[in-house]
């Protein structure tokens, strides 16, 4: 489908959604991005390519694209979630608060 047409929406979406249930997340991330760099605008595209972004660890990334939809849709509930779960995940990733070692350790650095 997307041989013929890769501007299909529903070729897209298809891919994202046999990539996700085949546990392939790179290219469920891929898929879902190509759907939103299409229709910015489609809610349901966008909260997939957060959480897909949330499985495979990339915070910043999933920052980045819950704004997009926050910039669409600002009173999202379900958007809004998302963007605190990846913030904190991140700023936890980032200061490595979930590793081992002394709380002034981790101030140090």
């Amino acid at each position: 489908m997307l041989a013929v047409d890769p501007w299909s929406r529903e070729g897209w979406l298809r891919l994202a959604a046999a990539a996700a249930d085949a546990n392939l997340l790179e290219t469920a991330v891929f898929a879902w991005e190509n759907l939103v760099s299409l229709a910015s605008q489609d809610r349901n595209a966008g909260l997939e390519l957060v959480r897909a972004l949330l499985k495979l660890n990339r915070y910043a990334d999933a920052v980045t694209a819950v704004e997009v939809i926050l910039n669409h849709h600002s009173g999202d509930s379900e958007a809004l979630s998302l963007l605190r779960r990846a913030s904190i995940d991140h700023i936890v990733e980032k200061g490595k608060w979930d590793s081992d070692g002394s709380f002034r350790d981790k101030l140090c650095d």
